[in-house]
């Protein structure tokens, strides 16, 4: 099932909106997780990532606007190089 910004599935395979603001206008989005110089490109995030937010480049990965902050990329980074951004 394909995810849009600010969307998450429910327990019913749904999905559901992220804001509560008129017309479905979705917040601005401040990532919390960022891949960090540790990382050795071996794609375990990206397999892993439910809404196809890792973004792969040649010689890196980044996290898109797409992601729901589940936490499931840096869970499984072999090389601890996703990390939340500190304030």
């Amino acid at each position: 099932m394909p995810y849009s910004l600010g969307n998450t599935p429910n327990n019913n395979g749904e999905l559901q909106k992220h804001s509560n603001r008129p017309n479905g206008h979705l917040k601005e989005i401040n990532m919390s997780y960022i891949i960090t110089d540790n990382c050795i490109i071996c794609g375990t995030c990206w397999e892993i990532c439910p809404t196809e937010s890792i973004e792969e480049f040649d010689w890196y990965y980044k996290i898109a606007d797409t992601c729901v902050e589940c936490g499931a990329c840096a869970r499984v980074c072999p090389n601890a190089a996703i990390a939340k951004k500190s304030a």
